[in-house]
């Protein structure tokens, strides 16, 4: 329901990357509940394009998130070859894995989705500096939609500061609640009684569902 500006505006990007056969990160924020991973989701979904969606869990380790990362890759459509996917996570955590992922990708477009980059950054205070390495070297040089996903939003807004490695490397992409017209839309209703509905909903997709 709505977002139909968004999807526009990274389906654009994924027509550069048919164009062009180069790499495009954008990093998206916003509160939780706002639809975030379902925008994301909706669009690999609409898109056909071979991808990987890969969600963080908050409080594992390094390790516990390669593997659960490994697995995941392992059992999508994205890898070129998967006799080339070692058992086990490589031994240099992100930094390898990234390797890996870059290593593995295939030669049409593509799409990858870190969903609560944040959480990541919390495991590894390296994360966005081997993100950085990684896509300069190997990824942005792919036909890759990086899309960086996040509820934390100071911790987004720091990924792509001035002072940070990533810093110019991704798009920004702010992801609000849905606007009056669209909540009258979701619910039905019309007049003060989709007024009262948005007010006391906010907007958030999750929320009017329910």
């Amino acid at each position: 329901m709505g977002r139909r500006t968004e999807l526009s505006l990274l389906t654009k990007r994924i027509d550069h990357l048919k164009r062009t056969g180069t790499g495009l990160a954008v990093a998206i924020r916003g509160r939780r509940q706002v639809g975030k991973s379902r925008l994301a989701q909706e669009l690999c979904d609409r898109s056909g394009l071979p991808h990987l969606y890969f969600t963080t869990v908050k409080g594992a380790s390094v390790t516990e998130s390669t593997t659960q990362f490994l697995t995941d890759l392992t059992e999508s459509a994205l890898p070129n070859d998967r006799a080339l996917l070692p058992s086990t996570p490589p031994p240099g955590g992100w930094g390898d894995m990234l390797r890996l992922l870059a290593g593995t990708l295939p030669d049409q477009p593509c799409i990858v989705v870190l969903d609560e980059v944040p959480w990541l950054t919390e495991q590894d205070d390296t994360f966005d500096g081997q993100l950085q390495v990684a896509w300069d070297r190997l990824l942005s040089r792919r036909p890759v939609l990086l899309l960086l996903l996040g509820s934390d939003l100071h911790m987004m807004q720091r990924l792509t500061a001035y002072d940070r490695p990533f810093y110019g490397r991704a798009d920004n992409l702010v992801l609000g609640p849905l606007n009056l017209a669209e909540t009258a839309a979701v619910t039905g209703l019309a007049g003060s009684d989709a007024i009262d509905a948005h007010l006391i909903t906010g907007g958030l997709p999750g929320i009017l569902l329910r």
